[in-house]
């Protein structure tokens, strides 16, 4: 990629990013002003000190950090299979694997929110937890299966050779040389869920309020400075939450105790 061009994008992305800044510091910005003439920080004060945003902040690392966790779970035997074994029906399971990138989100979220309802685990954290995974499974298989792909039957033959089993080929072979296929699939998983609005909405009841649900509550009121400040806390958050996945849960946690 040329330098210009990444430029073009770095600025196309910063620019948004910045005036949300500026507008969070301020309660005018009148066109064409693009910088305010002065600072309130009012409205960051507010954020800093309130006790249901902290707590939103909590409940929404723990629903994601759980929803990443069990797709890394799920995804790696899933991926395995597909990839490492020849079955008829692997057509048929790749399909019901990716049909959540298919099926429009508003009738995903009424489906399961319908189906929750009836095995009673709606507005429950392992509700909103479950509920999060159908999205986020899709990225994690694709991701873990693209890794098992690149990496090719030639190390499950020489494992087999030496008198590896399956579970010794996935858990000695193949996973320590995925790491960081690891670190990607669940940073993805952990995005995908921390910026679900819908879902959490509807199966949560409003009782589980995430981050996005609270985001959406405060567009209502029509604050500018209030949204620009609530929006950056949720980019600066989900940022940090995602480094810190790679840096150290990664590191520390997801090789050392899943091998």
């Amino acid at each position: 990629m040329s330098k210009v061009l990444k430029i073009i994008i770095t600025t196309m992305i910063l620019i948004p990013i910045l005036y949300m800044v500026f507008w969070s510091f301020t309660d005018i910005l009148p066109w064409p002003k693009l910088i305010p003439d002065g600072v309130n920080l009012d409205v960051w004060k507010q954020l800093i000190n309130s006790k249901d945003y902290i707590r939103t902040i909590g409940v929404s690392i723990v629903v994601s950090m759980w929803a990443a966790a069990i797709c890394i779970l799920i995804a790696l035997p899933t991926a395995y299979a597909i990839t490492c074994f020849d079955f008829c029906w692997k057509p048929v399971i790749r399909g019901i694997i990716y049909l959540p990138f298919f099926i429009p989100s508003i009738s995903l979220s009424l489906g399961l929110h319908s189906a929750f309802l009836t095995a009673g685990i709606t507005d429950s954290i392992m509700g909103v937890v479950l509920s999060h995974i159908v999205p986020c499974l899709p990225y994690t298989i694709m991701i873990l299966e693209g890794s098992f792909e690149q990496m090719g039957r030639s190390f499950s033959e020489q494992g087999r050779n030496l008198g590896a089993n399956s579970i010794q080929l996935l858990t000695m072979v193949y996973l320590p040389n995925m790491r960081q296929a690891l670190y990607l699939s669940a940073s993805m998983s952990f995005i995908v869920s921390f910026s679900q609005y819908l879902l959490a909405f509807l199966v949560g009841g409003g009782i589980i309020k995430t981050l996005p649900v609270m985001l959406f509550q405060i567009m209502q009121n029509g604050n500018r400075t209030e949204i620009s400040a609530y929006s950056l806390g949720f980019i600066i958050l989900g940022a940090i939450c995602t480094y810190l996945i790679r840096k150290y849960l990664g590191e520390r946690y997801i090789m050392k105790y899943m091998l």
